[in-house]
């Protein structure tokens, strides 16, 4: 895994929590992201075919774009795009309730 990380600081676990996530939200990703196994299993042979990890960065993030057009080869990102606007206005109103 270290090497994977390659020069970011490692940390222990999962990454740290930035706030108080909602349970069910949590869950629900955490299933739904395990969409994303054929790119970890990538990332794992080509550590264990050289010792190290030889995705770069940009190849890692493509990979990740991949898994997703997979599902919406021509929305997906025009969805996210509308729906995190729309989440954004949502969770402002809530705030101000």
């Amino acid at each position: 895994m270290e090497e994977f990380l390659g020069n970011r600081p490692k940390k222990d676990g999962p990454k740290e929590n930035k706030g108080d996530y909602n349970p069910e939200q949590l869950s629900m990703g955490t299933e739904v992201e395990r969409e994303h196994k054929p790119t970890l299993d990538k990332i794992d042979a080509d550590i264990a075919r050289n010792s190290k990890r030889t995705m770069t960065d940009d190849e890692f993030y493509r990979s990740i774009a991949q898994d997703h057009l997979d599902e919406l080869p021509n929305v997906y990102y025009t969805l996210l795009k509308e729906l995190e606007e729309t989440g954004k206005k949502m969770e402002a109103e809530n705030k101000q309730s």
